[in-house]
């Protein structure tokens, strides 16, 4: 008789919103405006993140400066909860707290190499535009590294997501975002916990 065990499970968590096509479209008017008048997040996008838009490194508080965010925050954090509680990790509703939100359009040729989210718990992603063809998140196993004479397998897996989806994962994880072919922008907002 054997036995197999499951160990140390990796959980993605994924939802649609069906938010209305309104609030969407409010978010996306936010992000044409910060394209232009994010003066910061353009200078550091033309060095870090060629091809494409973020306000990583400046506009990362949208959640503390837009009502229309704020909304998303409020959307999002009780998605957040449940995949907390999937998860089995106690953390009081009261502690839990968006540090970070910020917006990437990626156009064609635009990359996002792996990394990981530090100083966080469960990071993720909102998806405002995705049109076909666009690049699909990408996670790499996290045994990756410790991997010595195993014969070749599956090291990383692609989500494809659509317009209105929220992909939540646990912030150590490392993941990136290949080259997007599309000729239409991949719009989305990410942020920390």
């Amino acid at each position: 008789m054997s036995n197999h065990l499951k160990l140390f499970e990796t959980k993605i968590y994924q939802a649609n919103f069906k938010s209305s096509n309104a609030f969407n479209d409010d978010l996306l008017r936010e992000v044409e405006v910060l394209k232009v008048d994010d003066q910061a997040g353009i200078k550091w996008s033309k060095i870090n993140y060629p091809n494409g838009y973020t306000s990583y490194a400046s506009a990362n508080q949208m959640h503390q400066t837009s009502p229309t965010f704020s909304e998303l925050e409020k959307k999002i954090r009780l998605h957040v909860l449940k995949y907390l509680k999937s998860l089995k990790l106690k953390v009081p509703s009261n502690e839990l707290q968006m540090t970070t939100c910020w917006v990437n359009v990626m156009n064609q040729g635009c990359t996002h190499p792996l990394h990981i989210h530090p100083k966080s718990i469960v990071s993720g992603t909102y998806y405002l535009s995705v049109p076909q063809g666009a690049s699909a998140i990408r996670f790499e196993d996290p045994r990756y590294g410790l991997f010595m004479n195993r014969p070749p397998q599956q090291t990383h897996f692609s989500l494809q997501a659509k317009k209105g989806d929220l992909i939540l994962f646990e912030s150590w994880l490392r993941h990136d975002v290949p080259l997007n072919t599309s000729r239409e922008p991949r719009i989305s907002v990410s942020f920390n916990y």
